[in-house]
């Protein structure tokens, strides 16, 4: 346990003066963390990928993956709504044609339009190069995501349409909605030939229903000069507009599959996103970053090596908050894969700070990143290994940025996987391809993430947690003749006020008998003053 806050008191007319800021465990890195909701969402053993977005409102946290769209009260985490993910298309005003095959797909609520977005790549044939390859969006018509949406679709290969491209990337900001997919060739290949961008006004899809003429397709962008895996940023506080990061490379080679050394990122932003007029496509800035190469497949107990883990591109959101970019990836490190971060400016594309989150025993994969005004980050993963129970398994790490540093404290255990995974259906052991963290948009200190976990030898389930942080909340305290007034700011994090007469043992602290009382934003606790002394701290509970 962290604490926070320490005073002494030395007779009835002292008065309290800090006496130090310690910690008696060092669990988080200049945060106090606690997780709070912790449920499973869907559980399903037909599809290959999980693929689990999610997103959360002022009262709801929205789960979409690759069969299911699913709405849960935030409160307890109980199911108020749930379709099939064709189902949910239908209803909307859109529905898949029977061929169709489901891609990607993103949930994203913004806040300030108090709206939900839904987008997904599907390709109605099934077949690589088959015609119809198509952006489906969706847009709710108010806050609450289980009323009314209006849907519409778009070819995402304009021209072309014998060119699938089911993986998709989406973004929003104030301006623009943005969605981004890879461009394959006709035949059977994995090499793309390049990436397509979608650019809609926002405004526009705020309409009921919604208007797309005035949308900009930006066609075969290829990724030795704007990167790979575009991701369009999604930035909910005016921060940037139009902003996309990508790898400078996969890690891999395209043809063989064999590692390849990348050492750069691709920044470059959508101008005029909000119209009037056409969208247009800014110069392309290149960031050197520490060197990295794809990830190996990961481990598992049962002693294989085959779990996909991608590449070495970005597969989650990349996010934006006070103008810096918050991205992850995967990537090679060691005899494991582990995950690697970045903070970015946007407005001048320039690395701020990198690091790797790595375990010696386990491999690390499919990351997500978000991050508050107050410098604290989240990151959320999946982790497996081939040591005994170390089965697919949820994580979270939490840190903080400090001039310009950023901490990351202990790996938390959000849900522990349940066996070896193996679903050879489609030729490989597929598993990803992403996972999602978002901030609370009610507390700006509560963050959510969605990520999968292997639920059984052919079965997968998705883990929805709620973490909460806290700045370290300081006391401060008052004399008010016959007793002292201690205080501190209400988080989301919960605090016991303790006390202890001398500070030579753990064991002689022992938790205040009066009642606390909350008041707006403080939390107050009047303790009578002594002739005796008296330490004061704050334990995280």
């Amino acid at each position: 346990m962290k604490t926070f806050g320490m005073f002494r008191l030395i007779g009835k007319a002292a008065l309290a003066v800090l006496v130090i800021h310690c910690w008696v465990t060092p669990l988080r890195a200049g945060v106090a963390v606690s997780i709070g909701k912790n449920f499973t969402g869907s559980t399903d053993s037909y599809a290959y990928y999980p693929n689990p977005s999610g997103a959360v409102g002022q009262d709801y946290f929205v789960e979409l993956n690759s069969d299911y769209f699913v709405v849960y009260n935030k409160s307890d985490g109980s199911v108020v709504h749930s379709l099939g993910w064709d189902q949910f298309w239908s209803n909307a005003g859109k529905p898949i044609p029977s061929a169709g095959g489901n891609g990607t797909g993103y949930v994203v609520y913004d806040p300030a339009a108090q709206r939900w977005f839904v987008q997904e790549g599907v390709n109605t044939n099934t077949a690589i190069g088959a015609a119809g390859s198509t952006f489906y969006v969706a847009v709710s018509e108010t806050a609450d995501p289980t009323g009314a949406w209006n849907a519409f679709a778009i070819p995402n290969s304009p021209g072309d349409p014998n060119r699938a491209a089911p993986m998709s990337s989406f973004g929003l900001d104030a301006q623009g909605v943005y969605a981004c997919n890879w461009v394959k060739p006709p035949t059977p290949s994995y090499e793309p030939i390049g990436s397509g961008l979608l650019s809609l006004p926002k405004a526009d899809l705020l309409l009921i229903p919604p208007v797309t003429t005035n949308r900009t397709w930006f066609s075969y962008l290829d990724g030795t000069n704007r990167g790979y895996t575009l991701q369009p940023v999604i930035c909910l506080d005016g921060s940037a507009s139009g902003a996309v990061l990508a790898t400078g490379g996969t890690g891999a080679d395209a043809a063989t599959g064999n590692p390849v050394t990348n050492d750069t990122l691709v920044a470059f932003a959508v101008l005029n996103s909000g119209g009037p007029g056409p969208a247009t496509l800014g110069p392309s800035q290149v960031i050197t970053v520490p060197p990295y190469t794809s990830p190996t497949n990961a481990l598992q107990p049962d002693g294989t090596s085959n779990l996909s883990t991608g590449d070495a591109t970005f597969t989650a959101h990349v996010q934006c908050v006070g103008g810096v970019l918050f991205a992850a990836q995967a990537l090679q490190y060691g005899p494991h894969t582990a995950i690697r971060w970045h903070r970015v400016s946007a407005a001048g594309h320039m690395l701020l700070e990198a690091g790797t989150i790595s375990d010696p025993s386990l491999d690390l994969y499919w990351p997500s990143i978000a991050a508050n005004t107050n410098g604290t980050v989240v990151l959320a993963f999946n982790g497996s290994g081939s040591n005994t129970n170390t089965f697919v398994s949820c994580y979270a790490m939490v840190g903080q940025t400090v001039n310009g540093v950023t901490t990351f404290g202990n790996r938390l255990l959000l849900k522990a996987g349940l066996a070896s995974y193996q679903d050879l259906n489609s030729g490989n052991n597929d598993w990803g391809r992403y996972s999602t963290t978002c901030v609370d948009p009610t507390d700006p200190n509560v963050f959510w993430t969605i990520n999968a976990y292997a639920a059984g030898p052919a079965t997968w389930a998705t883990q929805i947690t709620q973490i909460l942080t806290s700045p370290s909340p300081q006391l401060s305290i008052a004399n008010t003749g016959a007793n002292f007034l201690l205080s501190w700011p209400v988080t989301a994090v919960p605090f016991q006020l303790e006390s202890a007469p001398a500070l030579s043992g753990d064991g002689l602290w022992a938790a205040v008998t009066q009642v606390p009382v909350t008041n707006g934003t403080t939390v107050s606790v009047l303790v009578p003053a002594t002739n005796a002394n008296a330490f004061f701290r704050l334990k995280q509970q």
